[in-house]
């Protein structure tokens, strides 16, 4: 049974990433540990602490922040992928679920034990959750099929056994696609907690790293710019007329 007070996830949307996001922030440490190990910058670097084993630990944070990134893409598209399969899913099976209770209706509106019997009494559904949803579907298709009277029914209208069997695996299908989707959302979340804690520890060096580097080479424009670091202008107060 499915829990009846489960819903659906949000519907899927396109992602907007900031143009400065996580992405940005892997490209300028790449640069920045990528040339810190030039002889002028190191020559310079060396004396504040910055020597070769401390490149070494910037670039081993920047490898394991990149590879999260790149983990994460994956699991998060996954779990887009799934959320629109089960949207999908949900879209063609409420469309012949509403059909069924139609021809239902059409053909027994004169048996309430019968519809009652389908779990249809009242026709409205108690919740729109989606967990009551599929519980009562994947009933209704069970009795229907154990019921010779109400095959019998619903054989008039369009509805033979065959036909009952494939929209009660609908419903298996959309519950397994639902489990799939909540399978991947979690992989994805985890994902991206454990990458936002490797990005914190990551933007750490970096930060202290780039304050120490406009120390450093303060009088090196040409070496800040070979880091990825932008030279800040002094503005020179304008002189009283």
């Amino acid at each position: 049974m499915v829990p009846e007070d489960s819903d659906l996830p949000p519907p899927p949307t396109e992602r907007k990433r900031a143009p400065r996001g996580m992405g940005y922030q892997l490209i300028q440490m790449r640069v920045f540990v990528s040339n810190a190990m030039h002889p002028e910058i190191q020559a310079r670097f060396v004396p504040q602490g910055y020597g070769p084993p401390k490149i070494v630990q910037g670039n081993t944070l920047w490898m394991d922040a990149n590879m999260k990134y790149d983990r994460n893409l994956v699991l998060e598209g996954d779990s887009e992928r799934k959320t629109k399969l089960l949207y999908d899913k949900w879209k063609d099976v409420d469309k012949k679920w509403s059909l069924f209770v139609d021809a239902c209706y059409a053909t027994m509106r004169a048996r309430r034990d019968l519809l009652d019997a389908l779990g249809l009494v009242p026709r409205a559904a108690a919740t729109k959750s989606f967990g009551y949803f599929v519980n009562r579907a994947r009933s209704a298709y069970e009795v229907a099929l154990a019921t010779p009277e109400i095959l019998g029914f619903l054989a008039g209208r369009g509805y033979p056994v065959d036909r009952l069997n494939a929209e009660r695996m609908d419903i298996q299908q959309l519950i397994a696609f639902n489990d799939a989707q909540e399978a991947a959302k979690g992989l994805a979340q985890a994902s991206t907690h454990d990458l936002k804690a490797s990005m914190d520890t990551m933007g750490r060096w970096y930060g202290d790293a780039v304050a120490m580097a406009r120390r450093a080479l303060r009088d090196r424009h040409d070496l800040l710019e070979m880091l990825g670091i932008v030279a800040r202008e002094r503005k020179r107060k304008k002189k009283p007329v």
